[in-house]
């Protein structure tokens, strides 16, 4: 009786993808050991299961369009989500300028270090404002091989420390850049998911893409926070906007 209506579609969903002749039965189970009811269960897997069907492309034209008509998961997929953090510019920071105080190179040396820090520079702080690797920067410059990735990987560290470029993972951004935390980020997700209408919370975890392992606990918590701030509420087995 301790299992919430999550845990019981998450374990059943994998068996009903499987065999879609198995929710009758499942339902029933959870049916009897729950305080849910059998066509609660049976209608969340079932309109999983034909989200799925149509997303892999199975079924015939004319019954991928009944779907489409009654199906709120499906209609929820159609706007595409930005599934990675967003980029925000602050035009009021000003890039520190280069410095080639202690260096210490001869003449030819510090001018080849000179133009290539430039060129890097440059790139980065282009106004895309994407961020680039450190392998796309050494193809960029055609120096991707062993003789300048370690000298070139030093001097964007200096850069970095001198405030003339930052580095978030791999990634290398204009001090300009402020991306989005990744908890923002599923907080954002998970109010996007919402949009064309209510989705359960594992709808809203397969959607976003947080439906396996400690995203769950992301996911679970993001959602929470949101309902406390009023931003969604909880109608029955699914969440919507609270407007």
């Amino acid at each position: 009786m301790g299992e919430d209506f999550t845990q019981i579609i998450e374990s059943c969903l994998s068996q009903a993808k499987l065999n879609p002749k198995m929710i009758p039965i499942l339902s029933r189970m959870w049916s009897l050991k729950s305080n849910y009811t059998e066509q609660e269960i049976s209608d969340e897997l079932t309109l999983l299961v034909e989200a799925e069907k149509i997303d892999s492309g199975e079924g015939n034209h004319h019954n991928q369009k009944v779907i489409r008509n009654k199906n709120p998961f499906r209609e929820a997929k159609q706007k595409k989500l930005e599934k990675k953090p967003l980029l925000h510019v602050n035009a009021s920071i000003k890039p520190a300028k280069l410095s080639s105080q202690g260096w210490g190179l001869s003449r030819a040396k510090h001018e080849r270090k000179m133009a290539i820090i430039t060129q890097l520079r440059g790139l980065i702080l282009s106004k895309d404002g994407q961020g680039l690797s450190k392998t796309a920067l050494l193809k960029r410059i055609k120096k991707d091989n062993s003789y300048w990735r370690g000298t070139i990987s030093l001097w964007l560290d200096e850069l970095v420390s001198q405030g003339v470029i930052q580095r978030h993972k791999r990634r290398y951004y204009s001090p300009q850049i402020y991306l989005e935390p990744r908890e923002k980020m599923i907080h954002r997700l998970v109010f996007e998911s919402l949009q064309d209408g209510p989705l359960s919370r594992t709808a809203i975890g397969k959607r976003i893409g947080c439906d396996g392992g400690n995203q769950r606990k992301m996911l679970r918590q993001a959602i929470q926070e949101l309902a406390e701030e009023g931003y969604i509420r909880l109608e029955g087995m699914r969440y919507r906007w609270n407007r």
